[in-house]
């Protein structure tokens, strides 16, 4: 799968993801001070929020990149993504939203990751950055 299409399918789930390790760093900051048995004492309380919040804060900047990706390109084209790949709309009612035909959608859709794509590789999130940033999480939660 292209990078690019790894990233909008992705947004969601790393949207998701944020908020769960945002409410658990919370939580875990909140609680510190009754938890006794924390392996590590202080030290490893500190040390655990800390994994919490930079694993929030990978979320945070792969939301940001596809955010930015989407703000660059033509208002026609972010909203057909948005709708295709985030929002996950059939292409059947897409293609009655949009009035046209389904292999129209289809040649609209390639149009519009394809200047997806250029935006994303010219801000700097490109297949290598993607890969070296989220590739094991990707591969490790493929099937679920």
């Amino acid at each position: 799968m292209s990078h690019e299409l790894t990233m909008l399918r992705g947004y969601k789930r790393m949207r998701k993801l944020y908020n769960i390790y945002a409410k658990e760093a919370r939580v875990r900051a909140v609680k510190s001070h009754t938890d006794l048995t924390a392996q590590g004492g202080t030290m490893g309380q500190i040390e655990g929020i800390c994994a919490i919040l930079r694993l929030r804060d990978a979320c945070s900047l792969f939301c940001k990149a596809v955010a930015d990706g989407l703000t660059v390109i033509d208002n026609e084209f972010r909203k057909l993504l948005t709708h295709a790949y985030i929002l996950r709309i059939p292409a059947d009612v897409l293609v009655l939203r949009y009035g046209i035909s389904r292999s129209a959608l289809y040649r609209k859709l390639q149009q519009a990751r394809r200047q997806f794509k250029r935006a994303l590789i010219n801000l700097g999130f490109d297949e290598y950055w993607l890969a070296n940033n989220y590739a094991d999480y990707f591969i490790a939660n493929r099937n679920s």
